[in-house]
């Protein structure tokens, strides 16, 4: 069986700072990502080269960081500090302690990942960094499987791996401050957004926005979906849901 001093599931934005932060010292770290690319969904692209010419991107947050943190990760996996093992996934992971420290048995899946590089199918580690992000949350609604109809993360997913949007005309419906993200989304990869329907009141943002003061950044980054939206005339509907 492999045995690795750490494995780290996940290649997001928590993937690659743990394995960023846990290589060296003689340390064998594994980071395992179901996708063919580190980044994640909050740093989803078509770049799959491990090249980072661009400084900038209008689809991310804080693309500088990625860079840096995607620069120093590919550093240790030349230098052999980091097994790297993109398409696949851990099925489960099972605690195991006979004797001495105790350690974890993890099983791979995927089908171009785990069968060629690990042959049992399984490997051990002293830790594990459980990194496997977020994903959508839909209620279902009459007509949700038509065709044209996503989620709004698979819609913004679908802009950042191939640079234009999946139509031309919207209405993203939803509740909560996403909503502003997804639209602005949709306006900067050439697409119109006829309305924005949102469940709840906008009184209902006000607490917890009132933590972003803290996060000068968060403020800016509302003001700037806030003109771009009112620019283009963007309708919202609250209180209301489809």
């Amino acid at each position: 069986m492999s045995v690795y001093d750490a494995v780290i599931v996940g290649g997001g934005p928590a993937g690659l700072s743990s394995a960023c932060a846990f290589r060296g010292n003689g340390k064998k770290v594994l980071l395992i990502d179901q996708n063919p690319a580190v980044g994640g969904q909050f740093w989803k692209h078509a770049e799959i080269a491990p090249r980072l010419e661009s400084k900038h991107s209008k689809w991310h947050h804080h693309w500088q960081q990625f860079r840096d943190l995607k620069r120093d990760f590919l550093e240790g996996v030349e230098a052999g500090e980091i097994e790297y093992v993109p398409n696949a996934s851990i099925s489960r992971i099972d605690h195991a302690q006979e004797s001495g420290p105790a350690r974890f048995t993890l099983r791979l899946s995927g089908p171009l990942g785990s069968p060629e590089v690990f042959p049992e199918g399984h490997v051990s580690a002293a830790n594990v960094f459980y990194c496997a992000g977020t994903y959508d949350r839909q209620l279902p609604v009459e007509g949700w499987t038509l065709p044209g109809v996503m989620a709004a993360g698979g819609m913004q997913t679908f802009i950042k791996e191939n640079g234009f949007a999946p139509g031309q005309r919207f209405v993203i419906a939803g509740t909560g401050p996403f909503l502003m993200a997804a639209a602005a989304t949709v306006i900067k990869a050439g697409a119109k957004v006829e309305a924005i329907i949102d469940a709840s009141n906008p009184t209902a943002w006000f607490p917890r926005g009132l933590s972003a003061v803290l996060v000068p950044s968060k403020i800016k980054e509302a003001l700037g979906y806030s003109t771009l939206l009112a620019r283009h005339g963007v309708k919202f509907h609250f209180n209301s849901v489809v």
